[in-house]
């Protein structure tokens, strides 16, 4: 059954003409992910043309399986778990595994291409050419995260979320930069530095206020408290744009979009700065960030301060300061895959979609079929600044991950389906392949 939907999919497919191209977008399925999972993240290992997929959820929970998907194969096999980690306890005093919501991944620069992974505990890196992780301060002669240095009681285990990204600041050795909120450290951010070829022997360094040399820096946004889903986009070495910034039941008191540009100078002392940009034409949260290939950057969908889903987009030039409108999606849609293609055009797959009463999609009714979770993939051609609907995927998601492969194909994997079988949400092991059709 499975390969006749397979086949019907990739032959209904061929049949959709595009308008620009004349051609289908087509999506194959490849081998099951060994551990079905939503709100994971996904990692290209150059060095080994590999896909690593690790982190997220199930129906089992926070999960700490590590697999490794391979082109050639086209299957998916198991590699070493992250670590266990400290514990941390909910509101309710329950514990909690703090290994959950990887939310920081980066190669380490000047590292072997080491993985950094943090998010919830303390962080931990893989070694891809040996398979193995290893906490940060897991050993007596290593940096202990939760030590002196860091602001946070478990490296960053208090924080309602947390982001990071490698950043210059013209101080020796190399730097990971950590920014996150919560209402105890006022979005306090850090770096984590640490010498050539020595990616444990690091220490942490909290930014300080180039205008307020007292002072720390911390975010500008409503509360001074991050909304739950911080998006970012690096511009250059040392500048980062930072939005997502509105707190979700705060973005009814203001009345445009708030980003902000993180700027390290390229300075040895640890001292940066935060200006506001002009503000976006509209208030949004969950939305997703992505950069163009011209250096400027685009935001988009979201959810207004309705929570009604939005299907427009706007453009960041940081040369001006400014946010300009750009062509809106077909569908409006949140909790999408994204990735920039080869040629520079954006890619979309599946997410939420508007649900009959126009909200976010959540709402669907119990043991019902979710129309509100998409299958279709769109593209955006930033030289003509319109979305064109390409083609579907084979299984409709949301809470999934893409990443572009070496053939120039994009590889989905994992997700949710809002399809209820016995009042319990599907989580899609199946992956498929997505190849982009030429633009003009």
């Amino acid at each position: 059954m499975k390969n006749r939907r397979v086949v019907s999919s990739i032959a209904i497919l061929l049949l959709v003409g595009l308008p620009e191209s004349g051609m289908a977008a087509i999506t194959e399925a490849v081998g099951d992910m060994m551990v079905p999972r939503y709100r994971h993240k996904t990692q290209l290992l150059e060095g080994q043309g590999k896909v690593l997929v690790f982190d997220g959820r199930n129906v089992k929970g926070s999960l700490l399986e590590a697999e490794l998907y391979d082109p050639v194969t086209r299957q998916f096999t198991l590699t070493t778990s992250m670590n266990e980690t400290d514990y941390a306890s909910y509101s309710s005093g329950s514990p909690m595994p703090i290994r959950m919501m990887a939310t920081i991944k980066c190669i380490m620069p000047n590292a072997d291409n080491l993985l950094f992974v943090g998010g919830f505990g303390r962080p931990e890196i893989l070694d891809p050419n040996i398979e193995t992780w290893t906490l940060l301060g897991a050993a007596p002669d290593q940096n202990e995260p939760g030590g002196p240095g860091s602001v946070y009681d478990h490296g960053w285990g208090q924080l309602c979320c947390t982001q990071g990204c490698v950043v210059s600041d013209g101080a020796t050795g190399n730097h990971i930069l950590l920014f996150a909120g919560h209402a105890a450290n006022m979005g306090l951010m850090e770096l984590y530095s640490y010498p050539d070829h020595h990616p444990f022997q690091g220490t942490f360094n909290i930014l300080k206020d180039a205008n307020d040399p007292s002072g720390y820096l911390v975010d500008l946004c409503i509360d001074r408290r991050p909304g739950s889903r911080i998006e970012w986009v690096q511009l250059s070495e040392t500048r980062i744009l930072i939005t997502g910034m509105i707190a979700p039941g705060r973005i009814s008191e203001v009345k445009e979009g708030v980003a902000m540009v993180l700027d390290t100078h390229g300075n040895a002392e640890f001292k940066s700065t935060l200006t506001p940009t002009e503000l976006q034409n509209t208030p949004r949260t969950y939305a997703h960030m992505t950069m163009l290939p011209d250096g400027r950057a685009m935001i988009m969908c979201g959810q207004d301060s309705n929570g009604k889903l939005l299907g427009s987009c706007e453009i960041y030039d940081p040369n001006t300061n400014r946010w300009t409108p750009t062509g809106s999606m077909i569908a409006a849609r949140d909790d999408f895959g994204y990735c920039t293609l080869a040629d520079g055009r954006i890619a979309v797959f599946g997410g939420r979609g508007r649900s009959p009463s126009g909200g976010c999609g959540d709402d669907a009714k119990p043991g019902t079929p979710a129309a509100n979770v998409l299958d279709s993939i769109e593209i955006y051609d930033p030289s003509t600044g319109v979305w064109v609907q390409v083609g579907s995927m084979i299984h409709a998601r949301h809470l999934s991950r893409v990443e572009l492969l070496p053939d120039k194909t994009v590889l989905i994997c994992g997700g949710k389906d809002r399809v209820v079988q016995n009042s319990a949400t599907v989580v899609v092991a199946q992956a498929e392949v997505f190849t982009p059709p030429p633009s003009d």
